[in-house]
């Protein structure tokens, strides 16, 4: 199984709740930089959860989420239900979009794209993000910039997380290929384990 079919699961928006307060001001510059007019219609390709999804739509956009993660698709949705905002979440593969000259823009944010060890695989993805757009559509890819990732990496990072576990966000990172992990251990596990390691070093 490769590391981004099991990476974005239940625990994936609590590792990053604090960029709910930004969406806001990523959807202005969204819609700033591609000149979007309400009721045009756009592809958030690797969607998550539907953060950028609901803005938009609550801005009168057409908007379709596509993503991997059932668990995101299925929240997604639950979430758009409940606003009741009109958005539409499909699961699927990013190598293997569907659609058909059907966007005025396509949207990908926050640095999903580059997953695969394949550069033809990413390759593909860029062919089939161009022909779901229409004639004269733009495509907006949102990536971080790889040498503040190599000068500021922090490997390893420690903290409670709303659910009471404690979680563990590791990152590893090759010049051609970047890695992210993490490992949820429940709080009455951690206290046993640092009740074991105090007792070594007492005794």
């Amino acid at each position: 199984m490769k590391w981004w079919e099991k990476f974005f699961d239940e625990y994936y928006p609590e590792v990053y709740s604090h960029l709910e307060d930004l969406t806001s001001r990523e959807v202005d510059g969204v819609v700033k930089v591609l000149g979007l007019k309400p009721k045009k219609k756009i592809l958030d390709l690797c969607c998550g959860y539907g953060r950028h999804c609901l803005e938009l739509a609550r801005r009168g956009f057409r908007v379709t989420g596509y993503d991997f993660s059932s668990y995101f698709i299925e929240r997604a949705r639950k979430e758009a239900d409940s606003l009741k905002l009109k958005a539409k979440f499909i699961r699927g593969d990013m190598r293997k979009i569907p659609f058909k000259s059907e966007f005025d823009a396509v949207i990908n944010l926050f640095t999903s794209f580059g997953f695969f060890q394949d550069e033809r695989e990413d390759l593909l993805v860029l062919k089939r993000v161009n022909r779901s757009l229409k004639r004269g559509g733009a495509f907006l890819l949102d990536t971080i910039n790889r040498e503040f990732v190599l000068k500021g990496l922090q490997r390893r990072r420690w903290y409670f997380g709303w659910i009471h576990n404690l979680i563990l966000y590791n990152k590893l990172f090759s010049k051609n290929f970047g890695h992210m992990g993490l490992i949820v251990l429940p709080v009455a596990v951690i206290s046993i384990m640092l009740s074991i390691i105090l007792t070594i070093f007492l005794v």
